[in-house]
C-alpha cells in the first residue's frame, strides 16, 4: 500500500464544554490526482464536536481539521468531500480536495428556493449517490430525493417517492448506487407509527438514466437494510441486520441481485449483517452479535468457503488498494487496520472510536 494515499476524516466527539480551533494547518497538504484517499467517521461518547483528519498509506497524519458538530456523514468524489449535518444543523457542505479546509458551498437539506413548500424541520438526509455529474441526496425525513449539478448546487430538482411509503409515514430512501445506466434505489420499509419501529420488506426501484421508472423488486428475506450497495458489472449486494434490539437473527443476511434477470440469490443467511464489502471473488462482512461484538467473516463466493476471522467490535470495513480496511471500534483500543489476505498488515491507533468509511479515489 506504500504508493496511494488515504484521507481519513476522524470525528471525535468530547465531553460537554470541550472546544477546539476550527482547523489547523494546512500548509503541507499535497494530493496528486493519481492519490487515493478515503475517509473514515469516527466517535466517542459525548457528541458535542468533530474533527477531520488527513493519512498517508503509511499511517503518518498530513492535516487535520476540526468541525463542531458530531452527527456527520461523509461522501467523497474523485475531486472532494461531502459532509452531512444531520440533527439540529440539517445541512451538506462540499470541500474541494486543492482547497482544504475552505468550502465552496454549503446549502440546506431541509429547505430549497426551488420548493419554498416544503420546509422540513429535519429532513435527515442519510446518503448520496453520485451519478456522472448529478447527485442525489436520499433524505429519510422526507418523500422526496434531491438532485442537484455537483458543481451547481443551486439547480435542485425532486424525485416524488411518496406512492412507495403506502401503509408507512415516508418512503425511506437510504442509499442507491448507479450501474450500467440504470440507477437503483433502496428503501428501508420502515414502520414508524410503531415503537419500538418495525420492519416491512424493503424494496429495490431501478428507474432510466431518464428517471422513468423500470422496476420494482422485493428483497425478501432480508429486513432493515445495511445503507449500502455493492456493485460489479453483472450483480449488486444488499444486506439486511434484521432487528438488532433481540436476539432472533430473522432478517440477517446477503442477498445477490442478477442486474440482467433480476432473480434474487442468498448468500448468506443467519448473520446480522453490520457492514460489507467485496474484494475479488471474496465477501467480507461484519456480523451483529450484540452491542460490544461485531465480528469479522470472509466468505469465497467460488469455493462457498466462510471462515471467521477475527473477534471484536469493528465498525466498518471497505476494499481499498489491493486490500482490506477495517474500522475496530473498541472503546478501549480503537483501531484503523489494513488486512492483506487473512493477517493484519498494519494498525493505525486511534485515541477515539472509527465508525464509517468512505472511498474517495482508488
Amino acid at each position: 500500500m506504500e504508493k496511494y494515499c488515504l484521507i481519513a476524516f476522524f470525528i471525535f466527539f468530547y465531553s460537554c464544554g470541550s472546544s477546539h480551533s476550527p482547523h489547523e494547518s494546512f500548509e503541507n497538504f499535497d494530493l496528486s490526482e493519481e492519490q487515493a484517499y478515503f475517509a473514515v467517521v469516527s466517535v466517542s461518547p459525548g457528541f458535542t464536536s468533530g474533527k477531520i483528519s488527513v493519512f498517508d498509506a503509511n499511517g503518518k497524519q498530513l492535516e487535520s481539521f476540526h468541525r463542531a458538530h458530531s452527527d456527520l456523514k461523509v461522501f467523497c468524489d474523485s475531486q472532494g468531500f461531502y459532509v452531512i449535518e444531520r440533527y439540529h444543523r440539517d445541512n451538506l457542505t462540499y470541500y474541494p480536495v486543492e482547497n482544504l479546509p475552505n468550502a465552496q458551498w454549503q446549502i440546506s437539506t431541509n429547505q430549497h428556493a426551488n420548493f419554498p413548500q416544503e420546509n422540513l424541520q429535519s429532513a435527515n438526509a442519510n446518503s448520496l449517490i453520485f451519478i456522472n455529474h448529478q447527485v442525489i441526496m436520499a433524505r429519510m425525513g422526507s418523500p422526496y430525493a434531491w438532485i442537484f449539478d455537483q458543481a451547481n448546487p443551486k439547480s435542485m430538482k425532486r424525485l416524488d417517492l411518496s406512492e412507495y411509503a403506502v401503509g408507512r409515514s415516508l418512503p425511506d430512501l437510504i442509499e442507491g448506487k448507479y450501474l450500467n445506466e440504470k440507477l437503483y434505489l433502496l428503501l428501508a420499509g420502515y414502520v414508524r407509527d410503531i415503537v419500538p419501529w418495525q420492519f416491512e420488506t424493503p424494496e429495490l426501484l431501478i428507474y432510466s438514466q431518464q428517471l422513468e421508472r423500470l422496476e420494482r423488486v422485493s428483497l425478501d428475506p432480508i429486513l432493515n437494510p445495511v445503507s449500502k450497495i455493492i456493485k460489479n458489472d453483472e450483480y449488486l449486494l444488499l444486506a439486511g441486520q434484521g432487528d438488532l434490539m433481540g436476539d432472533d437473527s430473522t432478517g440477517g443476511g446477503i442477498l445477490k441481485l442478477n442486474t440482467q434477470t433480476l432473480e434474487l440469490e442468498s448468500i448468506i443467511q443467519g448473520q446480522r449483517i453490520w457492514d460489507f464489502t467485496l474484494h475479488g471473488d471474496d465477501l467480507w462482512f461484519l456480523s451483529y452479535q450484540g452491542w460490544e461484538k461485531i465480528n469479522v467473516y470472509r466468505l469465497g463466493l467460488k469455493t462457498g468457503q466462510l471462515e471467521q476471522l477475527s473477534e471484536g467490535h469493528y465498525g466498518a470495513i471497505e476494499s481499498f488498494a489491493g486490500g482490506i480496511i477495517l474500522l475496530k471500534s473498541d472503546r478501549q483500543k480503537p483501531q484503523i487496520e489494513f488486512w492483506q489476505n487473512s493477517e493484519i498488515d498494519q494498525v493505525i491507533a486511534m485515541d477515539l472510536i472509527p465508525q464509517q468509511i468512505a472511498v474517495c479515489r482508488e
